[in-house]
């Protein structure tokens, strides 16, 4: 993956390498606070894909089967180009288990959960601790026992050091029915 720094022209690099993951591209007004600054991300479902120096960072909660499944049958790729939580490393997801006690988390956001998903929406949008960590499971084999509590088995940020493992990650997230948003790629 080609270094980003201030003397390239960086919003088309990562348009490319967005366009060739399928992955729809956000043009922002002003450049975002990263190295180097710069004005493109993107966007697939719930997931936020930001470019900085050499690497991708992705946002949003991957459910855990899901993190072990693209970890060991995902070949070299997924095991050393993909990396769970921390920008260089390929031990397995399960050593960065982000544990998520949803009736704590609403609570923290002062949400109730009558009021539905898309008052949940609109406050995640506005919280930006919440953004990592945005729905309660889809997969019933994230969910892990904690005390007498079932809570989410979830990575919540990703690293990616090549196109062969953004294409990749973007494509799991697609085939995993994680992606259900209208007009996404």
């Amino acid at each position: 993956m080609k270094l980003l720094d201030i003397f390239l022209d960086c919003n088309a690099l990562i348009t490319r390498e967005l366009i060739e993951a399928r992955v729809q591209i956000v043009q922002h007004p002003q450049p975002i606070r990263y190295y180097p600054p710069v004005s493109v991300t993107g966007r697939l479902g719930k997931y936020t894909f930001v470019r900085a120096g050499y690497y991708w960072t992705i946002s949003g909660p991957v459910p855990l089967t899901l993190a072990r499944k693209m970890y060991n049958e995902s070949g070299d790729v997924g095991r050393y180009d993909i990396h769970a939580e921390v920008f260089d490393s390929s031990r397995p997801p399960d050593d960065y288990i982000k544990v998520i006690n949803w009736s704590e988390f609403y609570q923290i956001l002062g949400f109730d959960p009558s009021k539905g998903s898309e008052a949940l929406d609109n406050i995640v949008e506005e919280n930006d601790a919440a953004l990592r960590i945005l729905r309660p499971p889809q997969f019933p084999g994230d969910l892990l026992r904690f005390g007498h509590k079932k809570v989410l088995g979830c990575i919540a940020v990703y690293h990616i050091d090549s196109q062969e493992g953004l294409n990749l990650f973007a494509n799991i997230i697609r085939n995993a029915g994680l992606v259900s948003c209208p007009g996404q790629v």
